[in-house]
């Protein structure tokens, strides 16, 4: 069978400078008989070998409390992937004691591997203690190699993981890295109860808000300081990652995220962490695409000390059609790869691939590097000899969609868990990557709906005063609504109804200072 949707033709160009920002990602898909779909798992790997821990069987959770993840949509096998020999081994989780096997098949754990050694936290799932569905308050910390092989051996017990309890390890959504010694456990959320989409009674939640750091001495866990941060750390489902900051010196990203507080909608903002325990807001960008969790290759140039971050697929509230970038509040599946630059001046951009995703793909999937020697701490390091096309690891599992918006149609059957595994090479591109201007743009445009009624809030900062003139058009490019009027330094809004009727609508925000005059264009699709 060809691949052709799968692939793009690429050649050398040599004309090109070996730079990250002139290649782009290939996907190939590989065929390996007895892999399962399976989705918002947790991961290790040994060598060729792949150890994947719960997450969900089915696609994306229902809504209603019933039937939203339900038993039968548990991973309960433990699965080891050999991809070199293209085998497949499972083992049930059943064969653990109940504290063990009711975490190892939840779902959303925390998690990270240094070395041999897995530590993995929380999680969701059904707790038969709780009489409920719970996020686990417990890590398990044990070794790769000898969990894959207890796998392939049908020999899994409760001797092979250590076991700490402990209510700060109850968190589920959030990420887990270790810089040097400490680990940091940042962001999530305690969710405990049967998820419904209205706030209802039948669940509780609370947001850690907070980078939890612990290092593990003489085999147990001992906590440091924690750090909270209501504003910039109430994020959950988002990307963690670990940038570079010179010779074994790191700083953590946390990119997007759902929800804010006033908004069931994500985040666009980075929350850069330090290891001086330092949070802070990184100013003048906003992430447009990518927005929940996806797979993400980091690739570190040490000669401009810039990092490269090549984000997935996933879930985002934007994506580009013919050149524009159209704003969905219904937040749907996209096919977007994008690239996020960190300067070594720390500033950040935002850059539009060319290329897609295979399919909708990317919410639930995991990219797990190979064993070259490029790799260090999950970075690619990059070089001036890099070849034309470059073997990087494979991306596995994730959800697919029959459409972009399936939430509030969903029973079950408009999206699935995948069992593809696809081969990711990074490669050489002559396809134009397109900056997203208005990651940084200071105007910071921002349309928020109001209520139940069909009426939108435009929000603007401005640095000093200026008049404004707002206008909505339709897709018969006629102007629906238009207003000037002379504002404030500081952030604004006005408000206006649009029509009921369905589409897309051009906004433009036009500022006038002096004789200076700004435009920021923007599409934003009404579904009502």
């Amino acid at each position: 069978m060809k691949y052709a949707f799968f692939a793009f033709i690429w050649i050398s160009f040599s004309v090109f400078g070996q730079d990250p920002s002139m290649y782009t990602l290939r996907f190939e898909p590989v065929s390996i008989e007895g892999m399962i779909g399976v989705q918002s798992f947790s991961y290790a790997k040994n060598g060729d070998e792949i150890l994947i821990i719960g997450g969900r069987l089915d696609g994306l959770h229902q809504r209603m409390p019933g039937v939203s993840f339900d038993a039968a949509g548990h991973n309960d096998q433990l699965i080891v992937v050999n991809l070199a020999t293209k085998t497949v081994w499972k083992t049930p989780v059943a064969s653990c004691s109940l504290p063990f096997a009711e975490q190892l098949k939840a779902t959303n754990h925390c998690f990270t591997q240094k070395g041999d050694t897995m530590v993995l936290i929380g999680g969701y799932g059904i707790s038969t203690a709780a009489d409920d569905h719970a996020t686990f308050a417990s890590a398990l910390r044990f070794s790769v190699s000898n969990t894959i092989a207890a796998v392939k051996n049908n020999a899994v017990s409760d001797a092979l993981f250590q076991r700490e309890v402990s209510d700060s390890f109850a968190v589920c959504g959030g990420q887990l890295h270790y810089i040097n010694d400490v680990y940091y456990l940042v962001g999530g959320h305690r969710f405990d109860g049967r998820y419904n989409p209205r706030n209802g009674p039948s669940f509780t939640q609370t947001y850690t808000s907070a980078v939890r750091r612990f290092k593990w001495i003489n085999g147990r866990p001992a906590f440091l300081p924690s750090i909270t941060n209501s504003n910039l750390l109430h994020k959950r489902d988002y990307n963690l990652v670990k940038v570079p900051q010179g010779e074994n010196s790191y700083e953590l990203l946390a990119l997007s995220g759902v929800f804010q507080e006033d908004a069931d909608l994500p985040f666009q903002t980075t929350t850069r962490i330090n290891e001086a325990g330092e949070v802070r807001l990184q100013p003048n960008f906003r992430q447009f695409y990518n927005h929940y969790e996806c797979p993400e290759i980091v690739v570190y140039d040490p000669s401009t000390k810039t990092s490269h971050l090549f984000m997935m697929g996933g879930i985002a509230q934007f994506y580009d059609t013919v050149g524009k970038i159209i704003q969905d509040n219904n937040v749907p599946f996209v096919s977007t790869l994008a690239r996020v630059v960190v300067q070594p001046d720390g500033s950040m951009e935002e850059w539009l691939l060319a290329e897609k995703m295979p399919t909708l793909l990317g919410a639930g999937s995991a990219f797990i590097p190979n064993n070259a020697d490029f790799w260090k701490q999950n970075s690619l390091q990059w070089t001036t000899s890099m070849p034309n096309e470059l073997e990087l690891g494979v991306l596995v599992g994730g959800i697919v969609p029959d459409a972009k918006n399936v939430f509030w149609v969903n029973n079950g059957k408009e999206s699935k868990a995948v069992p593809t595994i696809y081969r990711v090479y990074l490669t050489q591109t002559s396809q134009t990557q397109k900056r997203n201007l208005k990651a940084n743009d200071p105007l910071n445009v921002d349309i928020l709906k109001h209520g139940k009624k069909n009426q939108y809030m435009v929000f603007f900062d401005l640095k000093t005063a200026a008049k404004v003139r707002v206008s909505y058009i339709n897709a018969s490019e006629e102007v629906i609504y238009t207003k000037e009027k002379k504002v404030k330094a500081g952030t604004s809004y006005w408000k206006t109804f649009l029509p009921k009727k369905n589409g897309i609508y051009r906004i433009i925000v036009q500022t006038t200072t002096g004789d200076q005059i700004k435009e920021w264009e923007q599409f934003l699709f009404i579904d009502e």
